[in-house]
């Protein structure tokens, strides 16, 4: 007897799936940053809500290597919370951040946000 072989799962829903995946896994990694920085902006020290609006004492996690580097995009020692002001900071370069520490993952060397980091710029309070 010949029984029908089931239908492998179209490339859509495999594709949902990761995303899926990848969002929790990134809510994951949100969550445990911003427990680990006790809800304060790693550069200006203010307290952070998190919320969606946008105003300046929002939490943001930002990833010191991005996002794209799968090798370490879910791993905490690569995220800082830090408020929407000197995230956006961050983002246009006008703050740079150092670390005095690193984690090694295969070859390479990273950033890591677990200790002491170095903010390097203009900070909140003294202007653009």
């Amino acid at each position: 007897m010949i029984y029908p072989q089931p239908k492998p799962a179209s490339r859509l829903s495999v594709k949902s799936a990761a995303r899926k995946d990848d969002r929790t896994q990134l809510s994951v990694w949100r969550n445990a940053i911003f427990k680990r920085d006790k809800g304060l902006c790693r550069c200006c020290g203010v307290k952070v809500i998190r919320c969606l609006e946008l105003c300046d004492k929002r939490a943001e996690c930002h990833h010191l290597e991005g996002r794209a580097n799968k090798a370490v995009r879910y791993d905490v020692r690569n995220g800082v919370l830090l408020c929407a002001w000197c995230h956006e900071s961050v983002e246009r370069g006008k703050l740079r951040v150092e670390a005095r520490e690193s984690f090694v993952v295969g070859q390479r060397a990273y950033f890591n946000a677990d200790l002491q980091l170095i903010f390097h710029g203009v900070t909140r309070g003294s202007g653009w």
